[in-house]
């Protein structure tokens, strides 16, 4: 993807400073699991900022006809 200053930048942070009552970040699948069962008893809004890796995966196939020969 291209780069950006996003991993620079604390989206829950910034989500409580505008407003959000609550605000989760997470990266592993076990962190957003954590993260669901808090946001479950919190009151609303939240957020949660999941963490992603770059990339795709080898075997992720690719689209092999363009959208007008679809």
């Amino acid at each position: 993807g291209q780069p950006t200053a996003a991993d620079k930048i604390n989206i829950p942070n910034v989500a409580i400073a505008n407003g959000y009552k609550a605000a989760f970040s997470a990266h592993t699948e076990e962190e957003i699991k954590e993260a669901i069962k808090r946001i479950k008893k919190s009151a609303g809004p939240v957020l949660l900022e999941i963490q992603s890796n770059k990339g795709a995966r080898e075997s992720l196939g690719r689209p092999t006809k363009t959208t007008r020969e679809n």
